[in-house]
C-alpha cells in the first residue's frame, strides 16, 4: 500500500472508521485533493467541492459540516444526514467454508460457472500488460444497463490499478476482472467486471474472497453499496455481511 496522505493517516491514528471511498489510490485516480487548514484540519476536495468530512489532524475531531456552511458528499459511518448508500462489510474467512444454510444459495451458484464449462481451463492470475482490458471493458459497457458511475475512474483502475486479477481461459481470453484497494481498516472491493454469463459474477467473488491477498491481509472487506439497485442489494445480503454501514450525505 502506497504512502498515505495526512488525512488518511489521521483516520488510522484516531480509529475513525472509513467509508468505501477512503483509499490513497482512489483519491489519486478520482483527483481528490487534501487541503490542510493551518496544519490542523484536513479537508478532502474534488474541484473545490468537499467530498469527506473535515477531520482534525491533531484532535481527531470530525467537524460538523453544518457549522462549516458546506455539506460533504459522503459522511463517515455514524454521521447522519440524508441516506446515500450502504457499505456491506464481509469477513473473508467465512468464504473458506460455505457449508450450512447461510451460504446455500451462494455455494450452489458459485460452482455453476465451472461446472457448466467442463471443457475449458481457467486461470486466475495477476493482470499483465498483454491483457487487453480496455477492449474487455468496452464489451462490458455494451452489455451494461443503467447509469455508469465514475466511468473515468473505472478506466484508470482497469488500466493501471495496483491490485488487479483476471480470470482467463487457456487462450488468455479475459472472462473477468477483480480490482481492489485498501485503507488501514478495510480492503475495498472496488470493482468486479465479467463477461455476460450466468453465475460468473459469483465465481469471481469467490475467487476474490478466497485469494491469498485478501485472506492474509487480516482485514475485513468493504464491498461498497448497491446504488439503489434492489437486485444487487439482495445479492449482497445473500453473501452474509458481518455488518452493514449506512452511509449518509451532508448535501442538501
Amino acid at each position: 500500500m502506497k504512502k498515505r496522505n495526512k488525512y488518511l493517516a489521521a483516520l488510522e491514528r484516531f480509529n475513525i472508521e472509513p467509508n468505501f471511498w477512503c483509499a490513497q489510490e482512489y483519491f489519486d485516480k478520482a483527483g481528490w485533493k487534501v487541503w490542510i487548514d493551518d496544519g490542523v484540519v484536513g479537508y478532502v476536495l474534488s474541484d473545490e467541492h468537499p467530498m469527506l468530512s473535515p477531520v482534525g489532524l491533531v484532535t481527531g475531531i470530525i467537524y460538523d459540516t453544518g457549522v462549516l456552511r458546506w455539506g460533504v458528499w459522503a459522511l463517515f459511518p455514524g454521521e447522519f444526514g440524508d441516506f446515500l448508500d450502504y457499505n456491506f462489510i464481509y469477513d473473508s474467512k467465512r468464504f473458506l467454508d460455505l457449508s450450512g444454510g447461510d451460504f446455500q444459495t451462494f455455494r450452489k451458484n458459485s460452482r455453476k460457472f465451472i461446472n457448466r464449462n467442463p471443457d475449458k481451463k481457467f486461470v486466475y492470475r495477476d493482470a499483465s500488460d498483454k491483457d487487453d482490458l480496455t477492449e474487455f471493458l468496452l464489451e462490458w459497457l455494451e452489455k451494461k444497463e443503467g447509469v455508469i458511475h465514475d466511468d473515468e475512474v473505472i478506466i484508470k483502475y482497469l488500466e493501471s490499478g495496483e491490485n488487479r486479477k483476471v480470470l482467463v481461459d487457456e487462450n488468455d481470453v479475459v472472462y473477468g476482472v477483480n480490482i481492489w484497494d485498501e485503507n488501514y481498516c478495510y480492503i475495498n472491493y472496488r470493482y468486479c467486471f465479467c463477461k455476460p454469463g450466468q453465475y460468473l459474477s459469483e465465481y469471481l467473488r469467490l475467487l476474490f474472497y478466497t485469494s491469498p491477498e485478501v485472506q492474509l491481509s487480516g482485514k475485513l472487506v468493504n464491498d461498497g453499496g448497491c446504488l439503489g439497485d434492489d437486485n444487487l442489494f439482495k445479492f449482497k445480503m445473500k453473501l452474509n455481511p458481518v455488518k452493514i454501514n449506512k452511509i449518509y450525505t451532508g448535501l442538501r
